[in-house]
């Protein structure tokens, strides 16, 4: 069967979308990715295939992207297609209509306000753009045979729209952080994603101040303003020892995991983060790194259970700041926290547990297309 992955702004090889769905697929099924890539023709990968649109010069022409994905999925003639967000979407839901083939909705974020952040609307309009986004993707979902998502917070916002959503985490794939690294040493902090001040990079900032803790950041900047404050924080804190890495692939992220000593993850108290388990708790996990993180209830559930780091309030410095100074002072401690980390992800959290259960959804569709093929005889 040929499954198509349709994406108007991931990139080809982004972690969930290549890494973990299509080359999972591509054990049983002929895959082909349709997305943004600025880099241009990427090689092909055993039964994966490329076709990369190029980027707007703009981002108010993201509609022109959309029509792009739209032609080439048309072209691309699957049987099922995948799409990573309502752009693309919008993209899959004409495709099934002329086509009548099978459609399935990857609703992995909450793109409503994710896409009102875009620097393109003032904040003022922000709340509106996220309820027209609501209301588009809600009429959008509705068509999708399946829609797949990360949590239970989610899951539960797209039944009302869907009766067949199912759960598939952003889980570690093992064969990608080996146990070798895990239990490499290394120092300082480690801050995974887009540079964002919301996502409490600038309260983990001020806490390697206080504590003189050194920090690599590893990500691209979410926008200019992000870009603006953070290189002004560090102009204004001579004494921060920081490394910005910048945007990497996705394989190189566990190389600096590694190379550090505390993972950070503190989401702010905005709506959309109470209840996310952010990947890169699941990476630093992987890595064998104790984690400081928000003190939202899903994260403490896991790190309560796991017994995995601590959990702080994250828009109190001072409390970050005694967090970090506590696992710093306290090594036989903290390793024992990566250490718990990391057999939670080889027991439960990891990516290779749920992926054949994963395979399986598509293995259904796979036999209803072949049910509706005509007979040869």
């Amino acid at each position: 069967m040929n499954i198509c992955f349709l994406s108007t702004t991931h990139n080809p090889l982004d972690s969930r979308l290549f890494h973990r769905e299509a080359c999972s697929l591509s054990k049983f099924h002929s895959i082909k990715i349709i997305a943004i890539s600025q880099t241009g023709p990427i090689g092909n990968f055993n039964n994966v295939r490329f076709f990369p649109i190029p980027p707007p010069k703009h981002k108010i022409f993201h509609f022109i992207t959309i029509f792009k994905v739209l032609f080439a999925g048309i072209a691309c003639n699957a049987d099922v297609y995948v799409c990573m967000e309502p752009g693309s979407l919008f993209s899959g839901v004409i495709i099934k209509k002329i086509k009548k083939k099978y459609l399935f909705y990857d609703g992995h974020e909450y793109f409503p306000e994710l896409f009102a952040d875009n620097t393109v609307f003032p904040q003022l309009i922000r709340p509106i753009v996220i309820k027209i986004m609501e209301s588009i993707e809600k009429i959008l979902a509705r068509h999708a045979d399946i829609v797949i998502t990360v949590d239970p917070y989610l899951k539960e916002r797209y039944l009302k729209y869907n009766d067949n959503v199912y759960i598939f985490p952003n889980y570690p794939i093992l064969q990608v952080f080996t146990n070798e690294m895990a239990n490499q040493s290394g120092n300082g902090l480690i801050y995974i994603g887009y540079l964002k001040l919301e996502k409490g990079l600038h309260q983990i900032l001020q806490a390697a101040v206080q504590s003189k803790t050194q920090i690599t950041c590893v990500g691209p900047y979410a926008s200019n303003f992000d870009r603006d404050k953070i290189e002004k924080f560090i102009k204004e804190n001579p004494n921060l020892d920081i490394t910005i890495v910048g945007n990497i692939r996705h394989a190189e992220v566990k190389r600096y995991i590694s190379l550090s000593r505390i993972g950070m993850v503190l989401l702010q108290p905005v709506d959309r983060h109470l209840h996310v388990v952010p990947v890169k708790l699941f990476e630093y996990m992987a890595c064998g790194k104790p984690v400081i993180a928000s003190n939202f209830p899903d994260i403490s559930a896991i790190i309560k259970r796991e017994r995995n780091g601590i959990t702080v309030n994250p828009v109190d410095v001072e409390e970050i700041t005694q967090a970090i100074k506590f696992l710093l002072h306290n090594p036989e401690e903290a390793n024992k926290m990566g250490i718990n980390g990391r057999k939670a992800i080889e027991q439960y959290y990891n990516w290779e547990r749920i992926e054949q259960e994963f395979i399986e959804l598509f293995s259904l569709f796979t036999t209803k297309y072949e049910e509706e093929q005509p007979s040869n005889y």
